[in-house]
């Protein structure tokens, strides 16, 4: 949990940022990236380190060219070539949380990628 009781994984977050990158560096197109997390709280610490990343790109590209980050839940029925995907619990509890024991969450994660689903998660 973060500081204010939000749950986040600032580890998973640098591991995507880094992925990220090394796909842009590859020549990847950023509107075939998506990221799909559980939980708003780690999209929203997503989106902050991946602007240091994304946006000097921004500028320069039509809104269709932008990177997709959303909830499981608002990421149903879209599909990205590419999907990293934040499973964010890890604890020494082996507590996933009650968004992830919905199998039916975990489906729509797992298969909103085209032709590479990235599961980050421990």
């Amino acid at each position: 949990r973060g500081s204010r009781g939000l749950i986040t994984n600032p580890t998973e977050c640098e591991i995507i940022k880094v992925l990220v990158g090394a796909l842009m560096e590859a020549g990847g197109k950023l509107s075939d990236v998506g990221i799909i997390s559980p939980y708003k709280s780690q999209i929203q610490l997503l989106e902050t380190a991946l602007k240091e990343l994304v946006g000097p790109l921004k500028q320069h590209l039509p809104s269709h060219h932008q990177l997709e980050l959303n909830t499981v839940d608002k990421f149903q029925g879209r599909d990205k070539d590419v999907v990293f995907i934040s499973f964010v619990r890890s604890n020494a509890g082996r507590n996933v949380g009650d968004l992830l024991k919905d199998w039916r969450r975990i489906n729509v994660m797992v298969s909103r990628s085209k032709n590479a689903p990235i599961m980050v998660g421990s």
